[in-house]
């Protein structure tokens, strides 16, 4: 286990987010955040992100996944909520995806199962929604299928432009309709035909095609005000 204190404490200035934003992975850090905020965070903002980073050796992944499980499932988007999550995580030594989804798994496995599943998807951006929970629960609990039978449903989206959990809920309902509960009973079977998508209101997954980015410069006033700030 680390500690918190364990590092000198680095707060970041105007220069050091203008550097950090040449940074292809720090940069998509932001856009990313941005996205599952709803909004541009502003300067001073991303700097505080930035010291998280620097603070906590954290991976730019795990400190996406604390926004994600703070705004998407706890509905609480206050950075100062989010610094503790994040440092929590420090303190249990988690500062890659790898120790995090280890934790999740021991914690929390029912929701690991859930995002293992979206990320076999190819979602990596979100957590699962309500709806979506409901239906990955009736799969392992009602159905009785698998982890490997699931995700052998999940192969079967290669067929559709946008994967998603409404169209995997239709192939597992045929698997259900035509006896199969292992994966070796997909392949004795004729493959059920892929039912036809659902009426549904479209989810985003790793795109957010309603939120429109805008540029993460800021202006020379901005700056200013944020040195004056920063006094």
């Amino acid at each position: 286990q680390v500690s918190s204190e364990a590092k000198d404490h680095f707060t970041s200035q105007p220069d050091d987010l203008i550097d950090a934003k040449r940074n292809p992975i720090i940069n998509d850090m932001f856009l990313n955040i941005n996205q599952i905020m709803g909004r541009s965070l502003v300067p001073t903002e991303l700097m505080k992100v930035l010291d998280w980073y620097y603070n906590y050796s954290m991976s730019t992944e795990v400190i996406m996944r604390a926004f994600m499980h703070c705004v998407q499932e706890k509905n609480i988007k206050k950075l100062n909520y989010i610094e503790k999550v994040i440092i929590s995580w420090y303190d249990l030594g988690i500062t890659v995806m790898d120790k995090l989804d280890e934790h999740l798994e021991r914690t929390d496995q029912r929701n690991y199962q859930y995002i293992s599943i979206l990320k076999y998807l190819g979602i990596y951006n979100r957590l699962p929604t309500h709806p979506e929970k409901e239906a990955m629960k009736k799969w392992f609990d009602v159905w009785d299928f698998s982890m490997s039978v699931i995700l052998k449903a999940c192969d079967e989206s290669i067929k559709i432009r946008n994967p998603n959990i409404d169209y995997i809920d239709g192939v597992l309902e045929n698997y259900k309709k035509s006896g199969v509960k292992t994966v070796q009973d997909t392949a004795k079977k004729d493959t059920p035909k892929p039912p036809v998508q659902r009426n549904q209101a479209k989810t985003s997954n790793n795109r957010f095609h309603n939120f429109k980015e805008p540029s993460l410069k800021y202006t020379n006033e901005e700056l200013e005000n944020l040195l004056r700030n920063k006094k």
